[in-house]
């Protein structure tokens, strides 16, 4: 048996320094039901319009093979966007990867990428096609001791960092 923490709900309330008035009213919010599965989300309301001026959602499943991460993002007359992320390792040593990035105030998609990742005794290969601003190929090599230190070419779903891991 071991302690952890299902659930984290975080108010905030910014108050203006100069006039003492109350500027905007939020919360952050985490659920962890399981170790494999989290939502978490965040919003700011403007005290004096009450119109919500940014709102996020994230939500993730890692469970096997699969990790499933979808992400909302809104700025108030700016952006409202949808961020998603399919990984799936077909192999012990091939993994595949879908990111997509879509733009609701334009209905557009902003980018697509799709990445390839073998791994070889040394190295991890990943062969990567990226749709931005235009169709684009390329290679990154990374130390198979050390994945994650690459020069970060390629575009993924970055899920928020558990409280306890931000310190």
């Amino acid at each position: 048996m071991s302690t952890r923490e299902i659930a984290r709900i975080i108010p905030f309330f910014d108050t203006d320094l100069h006039t003492g008035r109350l500027k905007d009213v939020g919360m952050r919010m985490e659920l962890r039901p399981y170790a494999w599965l989290g939502i978490e989300g965040d919003w700011a309301l403007d005290a004096e319009s009450r119109h919500v001026n940014t709102a996020n959602l994230d939500f993730y499943l890692d469970k096997g093979p699969a990790r499933l991460a979808i992400g909302q993002r809104y700025v108030r007359d700016e952006s409202s966007q949808l961020t998603a992320e399919i990984r799936w390792k077909l192999a012990q040593d091939l993994d595949v990867k879908f990111y997509e990035r879509f733009e609701f105030e334009t209905n557009d998609s902003k980018e697509f990428e799709m990445t390839l990742s073998k791994t070889f005794d040394c190295i991890i290969v990943d062969f990567t096609y990226n749709h931005r601003q235009g169709d684009t190929f390329f290679f990154v090599f990374r130390l198979k001791s050390f994945p994650k230190a690459s020069f970060g070419m390629t575009q993924s779903y970055d899920r928020p960092k558990a409280s306890s891991q931000r310190l």
